[in-house]
């Protein structure tokens, strides 16, 4: 399994300094124009705010995608848009990104969640990942608005990761 060497904080200055890095990954991530502009507009909101983080997944000096998190509900984190360039996709970095950033969170955090399709996306944070879906359809639908502001939230999934638990 390839081995992702570093996992680099995204700093509020690169932001400041380097107007095209995040346009750039999100690019080479996303294909569609709506979600490149939700992706790159939850960045900036990041920066502004300051609240959680996002990272940047490199492997040998290179970029290859994606990873953030943002605090709720007092002991919990959802994560923000993540993803892996499409060149170095199926590659394990995305899973190894996935534990690095649960290993990231303040020691308050509780559980790693995330909205996802109910699609072959949730079949791999379930059982790829070890997410497990919640069960409470009251939370699935206020996460799945909030997070989407989607009128099909019924073909989403709330997913947890416990972290922290030592």
């Amino acid at each position: 399994m390839t081995k992702i060497h570093t996992v680099s904080l995204l700093s509020h200055e690169l932001l400041a300094t380097n107007k095209d890095f995040f346009p750039k990954i999100v690019n080479q991530i996303w294909s569609d124009h709506n979600r490149r502009r939700t992706v790159l507009g939850g960045i900036s909101q990041c920066a502004v705010e300051k609240d959680g983080a996002y990272y940047v997944i490199m492997t040998d000096n290179v970029v290859v995608g994606i990873i953030g998190w943002y605090p709720y509900g007092g002991d919990k984190a959802g994560m923000r848009w993540s993803g892996i360039i499409k060149t170095a996709r199926d590659s394990g970095y995305y899973r190894q990104a996935v534990k690095m950033l649960a290993g990231l969170l303040p020691p308050n955090i509780k559980h790693l969640t995330n909205v996802t399709p109910k699609l072959e996306i949730a079949d791999f944070f379930v059982d790829v990942l070890g997410f497990k879906i919640l069960e409470d359809p009251k939370l699935c639908v206020t996460a799945v608005r909030e997070a989407y502001e989607a009128r099909d939230y019924q073909n989403y999934y709330v997913v947890s990761l416990p972290v922290n638990t030592e």
